[in-house]
């Protein structure tokens, strides 16, 4: 058994006797609300360790089944990969998984097409980490992880036949919307397609993806900041409408941001 306290949270792993572990998270503060409490996984206790540090406790369990659980992004990459273009048309070809994070669509991608080549591209070093370790896990080598800067894109990417943003759009800046989505559109194949999936809907009753907060997607921005930082438990009573934009409070589907992309 190992049991590490970090951050206000206590988190156990059990050894199992299929030699995977059952990781349950516990926090310390009886105010805090963790999303997912416990999981079984295949990880290393290197790899556990290294999204406890990056993601903290809240979101440990989360992390962990994007990649290793099929019901929690596999699936919705098959329906909307597939629901367009035939499976056998992914193969021998080249991705880019835009806003990669920690690597679990990178990872779904290199299993669900492993005679082709993924790339991922990051803004977050610490991220960045966690996919590399994922892949060394998997042994992977369909793959390679890039660090980005916030508005321009590297320039030695090369073409592409597939983008995937995977819950991505939402975490752009309405100025980064403007200058990153061509940038992107530029480094396609003429026949290459942009897949951009997994928007939380601008409109949608409740605000779900940041904030938990019902009728905040209606407000206009100083009271939508305002109410978020007064009652959501997720917001603290500082942050600023900039960090709840990347944090993706506005999602997308609206006809403004259909306009940035096509300008």
């Amino acid at each position: 058994m190992v049991l590490w306290e970090y951050d206000n949270a206590k988190i156990q792993i059990d050894d199992l006797p299929n030699g995977k572990r059952y990781i349950t998270v516990n926090s310390l503060d009886q105010s805090r609300v963790i999303p997912t409490k416990n999981c079984v996984t295949s990880y290393p206790i290197e790899l556990i360790e290294q999204i406890l540090k990056i993601k903290g406790p809240d979101f440990l369990i989360d992390e962990i089944q994007r990649d290793e659980d099929r019901f929690y992004l596999e699936w919705r990459f098959r329906k909307n990969l597939f629901g367009f273009i035939p499976k056998s048309f992914f193969d021998n070809k080249k991705f880019l998984d835009f806003g990669c994070g920690c690597g679990a669509s990178s990872m779904i991608l290199a299993r669900m097409f492993p005679k082709s080549f993924i790339v991922g591209i990051d803004i977050a070093d610490d991220l960045l980490s966690i996919a590399k370790l994922r892949a060394k896990y998997y042994g992977f080598t369909n793959c390679r992880f890039i660090l980005s800067s916030e508005n321009n894109l590297s320039t030695d990417l090369g073409d592409f036949d597939f983008i995937v943003l995977s819950a991505v759009y939402e975490h752009l800046l309405p100025n980064e919307r403007k200058t990153l989505l061509p940038q992107i559109w530029s480094l396609l194949n003429p026949s290459g397609v942009l897949f951009i999936i997994d928007i939380p809907h601008r409109y949608f009753p409740v605000e779900i993806h940041t904030t938990g907060l019902p009728l905040i997607n209606y407000f206009p921005d100083r009271i939508a900041l305002a109410v978020a930082r007064r009652w959501s438990k997720r917001v603290k009573f500082n942050e600023s409408w900039a960090s709840l934009l990347r944090r993706g409070i506005r999602g997308g589907h609206s006809e403004r941001d259909y306009a940035n992309f096509e300008q």
